[in-house]
């Protein structure tokens, strides 16, 4: 209900998109218009004011020009000051001309050798007459249909009026477009810096203060209010997980703490068995206990450590392989032993390796108790050195490993059994085993062969330095 109030509530405030961008284009075409009508109102006051002539005002006196300086009632300087002129001698040479540049002299010469009416320029075409002088001499002038200064200085230094008009209309109405986006862009800019520090906020996880969400675009408003119930959702559900937490802490932390009780008085026990004069057979089970109970006492260590919420890196240390072998040979033993189970266990190799011996021992009881459980009546244990490397391997003569199995077996929660779950196996020891190696280096190898599936653990073999 709070989020339909909140969205029913964001659409009654701020502008639309649509709606801001029509305001753009309007107040881009009011100021376009403005600047029209301000070209057009300079350009009618100049005329207004006799600022220029007409347009074709050298057209008009073009003719009566043209007679005069054929009966010698006026020479060329005398012509007014907006046509070009210059004055060629039989052969084809300048004599004289209005102040032209070496190229309009260029240009005027090669009209008159053709008697050209028109010439095109830009922006506007030329024209011109020619005269034969009453000297001999032949006169070209040119004006063309623009309207001319009254003030020859102007005519001089500056652009035609309509040049300049249409110069000042595009110079304004680009400062006009420019000045509209900028003031309609702080607008979104404004929202959307707002937008981005409330997904900094999300992002670095600070979720007690409620974000702003002041936007002025309804669209953007609308995000944010969207961002904002995120992250009140994200803090109600961290708030709620760490309360799991430091729930599921605490009562690891009693189990931990109630377990030894039973631990201690079955050690005990064990303990006082083997101060029995016991058969070899009875000997073995009460061994095996006792390693048992200081196993379960290390891993209670852990969990202590683990409910304190401190890390247990990797401790590697120079351990000898001959005697670390023999302590899973004998763990073997004592899973195989109940189940009548052959344990065929190879001679091990000598020499010493860095490793975390707690963790890799707790990676091949894994290993064999999973061996143990799929069996057929042998299980296989060696350890090799090979290319250099470390390699633990369990074998067993079971049915094996199935497809699915083979491409899903080390990873967490997997099992090939659906129903092992439910009888305490969640699929973690090969998922273990699997971390074990990747934490020192190596991999972890599962295939079948006939009969059966074998696993191999292979870790890069660092000797300690002398």
């Amino acid at each position: 209900m709070g989020g339909g109030v909140s969205v029913a509530a964001s659409r009654s405030k701020g502008i639309t998109l649509n709606r801001l961008l029509f305001r753009y284009l309007l107040a881009v075409a009011a100021s376009l218009l403005v600047v029209l009508a301000s070209g057009a109102l300079v350009f009618l006051l100049v005329i207004g004011t006799g600022g220029v002539l007409p347009a074709n005002i050298a057209e008009r006196g073009a003719g009566q020009w043209e007679t005069s300086l054929a009966e010698g009632t006026a020479a060329p300087e005398a012509l007014p000051y907006y046509y070009r002129w210059i004055c060629l001698d039989d052969s084809g040479n300048v004599t004289a001309h209005s102040g032209l540049s070496q190229g309009q002299q260029t240009r005027l010469q090669a009209a008159a050798r053709s008697r050209e009416p028109m010439v095109s320029g830009f922006p506007y075409s030329f024209y011109q007459r020619y005269v034969q002088l009453p000297d001999g001499r032949l006169c070209a002038f040119q004006y063309n249909f623009s309207m001319p200064y009254t003030s020859p200085w102007l005519f001089r230094h500056l652009p035609d009026l309509q040049i300049l008009v249409v110069l000042w209309m595009t110079v304004a109405g680009m400062a006009a477009l420019l000045l509209c986006t900028r003031r309609f862009a702080r607008r979104l800019r404004r929202d959307i810096q707002v937008l981005t520090a409330a997904a900094q906020t999300i992002a670095k996880r600070d979720l007690e203060a409620p974000l702003e969400t002041g936007a002025r675009v309804r669209e953007l408003r609308q995000a944010l209010e969207s961002m904002e119930l995120l992250r009140q959702n994200l803090s109600q559900s961290l708030q709620a997980q760490w309360a799991m937490e430091q729930q599921r802490q605490r009562e690891l932390s009693a189990l931990t703490h109630d377990l030894k009780t039973p631990l201690t008085i079955a050690g005990g026990n064990a303990e006082l068995l083997a101060e029995e004069a016991l058969s070899e057979p009875q000997k073995k089970n009460v061994d095996a206990i006792l390693r048992s109970t200081q196993r379960m006492e290390a891993y209670l260590g852990r969990l202590r450590s683990v409910a304190a919420g401190e890390n247990t890196p990797t401790q590697q240390e120079t351990v000898e392989l001959g005697p670390l072998y023999e302590q899973w040979k004998a763990a073997a033993e004592a899973l195989c032993r109940p189940k009548s189970i052959e344990l065929r266990a190879q001679e091990p190799p000598e020499g010493r390796c860095v490793l975390d011996s707690e963790q890799v021992s707790r990676a091949v009881l894994n290993l064999l108790d999973n061996a143990v459980r799929f069996t057929k009546d042998t299980v296989t244990l060696s350890t090799q050195i090979q290319d250099g490397n470390l390699v633990i391997e369990v074998s067993d003569n079971g049915p094996g490993f199935s497809r699915e199995a083979l491409a899903h077996a080390g990873y967490a929660l997997y099992t090939q059994d659906a129903h092992r779950p439910s009888q305490g196996h969640m699929g973690m020891g090969l998922c273990f085993a699997r971390q074990t190696a990747r934490d020192h280096g190596g991999s972890l190898e599962i295939q079948n062969w006939e009969p059966g599936a074998v696993v191999r653990m292979v870790l890069p073999r660092r000797e300690a330095a002398n």
